[in-house]
């Protein structure tokens, strides 16, 4: 038997057997797990009784019970995989209904201001849509200067206070 002499709360680790430990004679497995994964096992050392005193029947359990172990730990990141990927969706899910209720908002409050009556000497909708149509197409056309005169011009830009 390979002990290193060294014990750890009354535990003495095996040497050549990572993670083999014996403790009042008898022989257990002890698996850190990794920081990132304490929350998924909720336990910072997976352990496991190999129910042997006896060295040689230690080492006959010792692969199956470390890939065991082993196993538990993959299996936690791979939850920790899933969640991580399942949780954008759900970010995703909680914008987009963000979004639309501040957009039906938005909708809401422009259908009052449309209702409402309009104040003397304001354009009416439709003369509004057919001074911005017009507007568009001379922006479209000619050079920076006629951009400038036409927000000067335009009741439509004064109203809104575009400068110029």
């Amino acid at each position: 038997m390979y002990l290193n002499g060294g014990t750890h709360g009354g535990m003495e680790r095996v040497q050549k057997f990572p993670c083999l430990v014996r403790r009042n004679g008898s022989y257990y497995m002890r698996v850190r797990v990794p920081k990132d994964l304490v929350p998924i096992l909720k336990r910072t050392e997976l352990k496991r009784s190999l129910n042997t005193k006896h060295f040689r029947e230690a080492r006959s359990q010792y692969q199956r019970v470390y890939g065991q172990l082993l196993r538990q730990i993959t299996e936690a990141r791979e939850r920790l995989t899933l969640r991580a990927t399942v949780a954008p969706s759900v970010a995703d899910a909680a914008l987009q209904e963000t979004v639309r209720d501040w957009f039906f908002r938005v909708w809401e409050q422009s259908q009052r201001d449309f209702e409402r009556p309009r104040s003397p000497g304001a354009p009416a909708p439709d003369e509004m849509v057919a001074q911005a149509e017009m507007e568009l197409e001379a922006l479209g056309e000619g050079d920076g200067s006629r951009r400038t005169s036409i927000r000067k011009a335009s009741p439509l830009c004064r109203m809104l206070s575009v400068p110029t």
